[in-house]
């Protein structure tokens, strides 16, 4: 038995394997590159791994429980619905496992690599199967880097702690601007950089931001956010980032202005009382809610046909928002407060969306023509209105929204998927009358 042991003691390392296409690539290819991508990833974010992560060929249906669960945690920590709700729409995450190329499981503590994705990746990107090998390493330093995250800082409590969708959305901006920022530094490492940006264009961006009218989101998160962390550490180097880390910024305004970070909101007006089941106004029964603060990631977005210097200019006065979402499977209402620093202020981002309501005529959907209206909207006894209405040809795909200026305050009411009818004029006027006897900020507040 010794003797055996002896041997095997005495047996030389198993070599490292070879090159590999995206289709060769093995559990062996995947440990052996996590050895080599550990230390230029420490390097690079600052901080050392407590313990080496394991990695695993993802197969279909183990992403598919990994989204489904990490799905939970998120929609509890976000959405107001029953829990039946929410087990639905975490079941429904499963199928998005088509879409995962790498993943570090945040309950599981475990990498995975989807080789299929891979393979997917390197034919739309227009590499070379020869470089199937550089993206499965980009992608593996990225992975790399969310579980230095989750061991630097343990994640999972964070995410629960959502405040809301928009804390949320300024979070995971965070953790991936963050991974791709140190997956840059990786690449140029390993003289990968080419590879990197044939990535980024895949997914829909570039330097100057978005190449895609729907990639919006993504640049979000994985190209804009990178200026944040780049912001502060050139402030404070990575220790500096890993304090924000622990403490992701409140609002995903603070991304779009890393000068303003800071963890916790400043005090403000509590508008839920005011939204409070508004969506019932508009079609009685169930909805899933989800109430949030309104940051410049949802104004952005929404508004992202116009021109950026017209769009900056109507942000400048924008100050807080509070609003609420309401889903259900055939239709939506979406109801929020928007204050401005004055009155003329909120008419500059009103006559922004009057503009940007033209500009949607000359943005075809699916080869259609959006039909847009935007006329005043009649409240008896109350201010002066408008009302914009889009439409691609069915009740289906129909939007009205509501403006109400209101001094420095602006107040939006929208349906999507249904026609209210005499319901929008109700839900408007409930709205109105709470509005009068909404409790102000002290005068000592900050």
């Amino acid at each position: 038995m010794l003797a055996v042991l002896l041997m095997l003691l005495a047996c030389p390392p198993k070599p490292a394997p070879g090159p590999a296409s995206a289709e060769e690539i093995t559990v062996d290819h995947l440990n052996t590159w996590v050895e080599e991508l550990v230390p230029l990833v420490e390097q690079a974010a600052g901080a050392t791994f407590t313990r080496v992560p394991y990695m695993r060929l993802g197969t279909p249906q183990e992403l598919g429980r990994i989204l489904e669960g990490e799905s939970r945690v998120v929609l509890g920590a976000i959405y107001d619905a029953p829990d039946y709700v929410l087990e639905v729409e975490a079941k429904r995450a499963r199928a998005g496992y088509h879409g995962i190329v790498g993943k570090y499981g945040i309950e599981t503590k475990v990498l995975y690599l989807s080789t299929d994705a891979v393979a997917g990746m390197v034919s739309r990107a227009g590499l070379t199967p020869e470089q199937g090998e550089g993206v499965a390493k980009l992608v593996v330093a990225h992975e790399l880097v969310h579980a230095l995250q989750d061991q630097q800082i343990d994640m999972l409590p964070i995410f629960k702690g959502a405040r809301d969708w928009d804390a949320h959305e300024a979070m995971a901006a965070l953790t991936e601007g963050h991974a791709n920022h140190v997956e840059t530094q990786v690449a140029e490492a390993l003289g990968l950089i080419d590879v990197q940006h044939a990535l980024d264009k895949l997914q829909g961006w570039g330097p100057d931001g978005p190449l895609q009218y729907g990639s919006y989101g993504v640049w979000f998160r994985y190209g804009l956010a990178q200026g944040f962390v780049r912001y502060h550490e050139a402030e404070g180097g990575t220790e500096r980032v890993w304090e924000v880390l622990a403490k992701p910024p409140a609002t995903t305004t603070m991304i779009y202005r890393p000068e303003t970070y800071t963890a916790e909101l400043p005090p403000h007006v509590d508008y839920r009382p005011v939204l409070e089941g508004v969506e019932q106004e508009l079609s009685r029964g169930g909805w899933m809610l989800i109430p949030s603060v309104v940051g410049e990631y949802d104004l952005r977005n929404k508004a992202r046909a116009m021109e950026p210097e017209v769009l900056e200019t109507a942000l400048q006065g924008y100050s807080y928002g509070w609003g609420i979402s309401a889903i259900r499977p055939d239709r939506q209402a979406d109801a929020a407060v928007m204050e401005f620093t004055s009155a003329e202020a909120a008419e500059r981002w009103l006559s922004m969306m009057r503009e940007h309501a033209e500009s949607l005529k000359e943005q075809p959907t699916g080869g259609m023509p959006v039909s847009v209206l935007f006329e005043p909207f009649t409240i008896e006894g109350g201010p002066d209105a408008w009302i914009r209405t889009a439409s691609l040809g069915s009740v289906q795909s129909e939007t009205r929204l509501v403006l109400i200026p209101l001094e420095e305050r602006l107040i939006t009411i929208g349906v999507t998927g249904f026609r209210p009818g005499l319901r929008l004029d109700n839900a408007v006027r409930l709205v109105l009358e709470r509005l009068d006897v909404i409790e102000p900020l002290p005068e000592d507040a900050p």
